[in-house]
């Protein structure tokens, strides 16, 4: 069978440091590829594979130092920014039009800041797409981002904040029919309920394997 993997710029294959999304694509790359499969690996330049690999650009880019209009020299909308901290250094992606998404991190740099950010944004004509990662706090103060920014184009969620998310609320975000509808209470919107979060305390990560730490939860 003919198969084609597509990674992530934010990371060479496999990734040398974080790398959630790039570290699936490797496993399931180098599993198709003892399957017996022709796979196609569509990734940075300096990627390492068993998989013929097609380089859509030299390099990794995870950093802020983009000094080349990649958005300009790329036939794609480039996204970037979830690991970027104030807008400083988003202006330096901006100024050298190295992306045309900006997945601003709004529990990295706080609401006012990412506010800032996406003014900056509208300005040179890119959208944001607010990077969530997390809890339904930061879900909660993403969504009053988008609410106020028109070049708001989608929200990054934990699949529609049920279950554990919506359980540590008093009342749980919105959600219906694949949107998030805003809330109109005062605030971020949502209240946490402290008598549940007292249920789970936070988790020490022993040894320093944060990973085999969360399988154990």
């Amino acid at each position: 069978m003919h198969i084609a993997q597509i990674a992530p710029l934010t990371e060479a294959i496999p990734p040398k440091l974080y790398g959630g999304t790039e570290r699936v694509v490797h496993w399931l790359t180098e599993e198709l590829v003892a399957l017996g499969h022709d796979v196609t690996l569509f990734a940075s330049g300096d990627s390492c594979t068993s998989a013929k690999l097609e380089a859509f650009w030299p390099r990794a880019l995870p950093g802020p130092a983009f000094d080349v209009p990649v958005a300009e020299i790329m036939d794609l909308l480039v996204a970037t920014g979830e690991r970027l901290t104030g807008k400083w250094e988003f202006q330096e992606v901006l100024e050298n039009d190295a992306a045309a998404i900006l997945q601003v991190n709004v529990g990295l740099n706080g609401l006012l800041e990412s506010k800032k950010i996406a003014g900056m944004a509208e300005a040179h004509y890119a959208q944001i797409a607010p990077w969530t990662y997390c809890g339904p706090v930061t879900a909660a103060a993403s969504i009053q981002l988008d609410a106020c920014s028109p070049n708001f184009l989608i929200q990054e969620g934990i699949e529609d904040w049920s279950g554990f998310a919506a359980e540590i609320l008093r009342e749980p975000i919105a959600w219906e029919d694949g949107f998030v509808i805003p809330s109109d209470r005062p605030g971020l919107g949502v209240e946490p309920d402290e008598k549940i979060l007292a249920k789970y305390p936070p988790h020490e990560v022993s040894g320093g394997d944060l990973s085999a730490s969360l399988r154990s939860v």
